[in-house]
């Protein structure tokens, strides 16, 4: 039985190394893409554009720009990339793939000082990258989640293992700048926090006031620049959105239970066995953390538009669980010897069922890794979509004067052309549930570019295209573009720059 074991560990690990060696790959080939991996990328990568142009993010909606709803500790950070790497996506996305390994970085240490071992470290590692399609393939994309999940990852770590006086101030710090880069940031925060008091009160005062302190300077400072508009973003708007908590049960099922159940089940163990057992004092600081990190991307999920990314934040906490599971169990087994004795029809055999309960864990593993296995060349655009790119940047530039391009505004800025706000941030305003000024202000804006045919030509999307139709229809002349089957975000909405649209003749532009 051990050389099973033995064996069903060795294949273990290098499922691990295997999982983190292909997303390693897979990031670096889909940096270079000069298209959209996502998306909403396109829009990431305007705010820049915005920064540059010497604007501050939070302003009032118009056609020219709408921010995200997201902190701006991303957006800045990339601006002083983009100094050095130019403008476009490579900056950003590097930045994601940096924050994305520390992450990877993040969670061995973590395992590693709970367990004092290599092994379940990696295997935390490898089950982290294993969930890199199930969680949309978005670690390496031009988004704020994996330098979130970084900087979440890394004001635990500071606050609940390091010993230097200052610790508590370091990680109060850290995660405000989570908190300044996805607001979910502070669903972690609190459960983390309220359980480190019991811990050590004064560390965790320290960490409470700096986080404190420093969301509430940069909340008047930003409110005080913005005239207000920081707050309407970062907590305003996105109190109007709805949630669909009637399908809290579908998305549990589908996004945990389905694809993770092997995970689930070993840190559900995890959690009930440290409750019941002495271990709970130990462990209730990241019990409470990750069940910080679960509510907050089911909280994210739940949020109309929640896509998969939301659950990098729990699948992270899972995976630590998992892997400490796996190491109570697996060895962890020779403190006691329970054993079984079978009658069979020749002898009494006589079984450790430890034993038997670990090879079990073990052969759970390896079905899990196995389960989540997904075919890399699927993540990669083709050097058809490449292709098509250019002919459609090409094409951009033959039209002259503006073009609005609803979903996808970064390609006119390639194309030398103005950028406008992304169809995302023009929907998150429009389907606020109260009319707020901000909601007229952009149908103003919206209405007087389009009823003055200010725009030559608008390039609008099949799906997620969320520019108003009913003030876009005067454009009523279209034209089919050739991307058909091309230029298909490998993640994300199904979104495809689709047809032209003119407005109507005027002959007095001829004349």
């Amino acid at each position: 039985m051990d050389i099973i074991n033995q064996f069903f560990k060795r294949v273990i690990l290098l499922l691990s190394i295997y999982y983190i060696l292909v997303y390693i790959y897979l990031a670096l080939i889909r940096m270079f893409y000069p298209f959209e991996l996502e998306w909403m990328e396109g829009g990431m990568v305007g705010h820049i554009v915005q920064i540059f142009q010497g604007h501050f993010l939070y302003q009032p909606p118009t056609i020219e720009f709408i921010p995200y709803i997201y902190g701006p500790f991303y957006f800045y950070l990339s601006a002083l990339l983009s100094k050095l790497m130019g403008i476009g996506f490579l900056p950003l996305r590097f930045l994601s793939i940096i924050a994305s390994l520390g992450c990877f970085i993040l969670t061995y240490a973590i395992v590693k000082k709970e367990t004092g071992k290599h092994f379940f470290s990696v295997v935390a590692v490898g089950l982290f990258a294993a969930t890199y399609k199930i969680s949309g393939a978005w670690f390496d994309i031009a988004r704020v989640d994996s330098l979130f999940v970084m900087l979440v990852l890394c004001g635990y770590y500071v606050l609940n293992y390091s010993s230097h006086r200052l610790s508590g101030f370091l990680s109060g710090f850290l995660l405000s700048l989570a908190f300044l880069t996805k607001q979910s940031a502070l669903i972690i925060a609190i459960p983390l926090l309220f359980a480190y008091f019991f811990n050590d009160i004064k560390k965790s005062l320290q960490a409470i006031f700096t986080f404190g302190i420093i969301l509430i300077i940069t909340t008047l400072t930003f409110d005080w620049i913005s005239e207000g508009w920081y707050s309407y973003y970062i907590f305003e708007l996105p109190k109007e959105h709805k949630f669909l908590f009637a399908k809290w049960q579908t998305f549990l099922f589908d996004d945990y239970i389905k694809d993770l159940f092997v995970v689930c089940g070993l840190a559900f163990w995890f959690i009930v066995f440290s409750i019941f057992t002495k271990h709970f004092k130990n462990d209730r600081v990241l019990i409470a953390f990750v069940i910080g990190m679960l509510v907050a991307s089911y909280s994210s999920r739940l949020h109309v538009g929640g896509y998969l990314n939301c659950l990098i934040p729990a699948y992270a906490g899972l995976v630590i669980l998992a892997s400490l599971s796996l190491n109570k169990i697996v060895d962890q087994i020779n403190s006691t010897r329970t054993q079984i004795t079978l009658l069979s029809f020749r002898k009494n055999m006589v079984i450790d069922s430890k034993r038997i309960i670990s090879f079990l864990t073990l052969l759970f593993g390896i079905y899990q890794f196995i389960h989540l296995y997904y075919p890399p060349h699927k993540q990669l655009p083709t050097e058809e979509d490449r292709k098509a790119g250019f002919q459609l940047i090409n094409q951009i530039k033959e039209i002259e004067g503006e073009v609005l391009i609803t979903a996808h505004g970064f390609y006119a800025y390639m194309a030398g052309k103005s950028l406008h706000a992304h169809g995302m941030a023009v929907h998150d305003i429009l389907r606020a549930s109260k009319n707020t000024p901000a909601k007229q202000i952009l149908i103003d804006s919206l209405t007087q570019a389009i009823n003055s045919k200010r725009f030559q030509a608008i390039i609008q999307s099949k799906w997620c295209d969320f520019y108003p139709k009913s003030i876009l229809k005067i454009y009523s002349r279209t034209q089919k573009l050739p991307t058909k089957n091309v230029m298909i975000p490998v993640t994300g909405c199904y979104s495809v720059p689709k047809f032209i649209a003119y407005p109507p003749f005027d002959p007095r532009r001829n004349q």
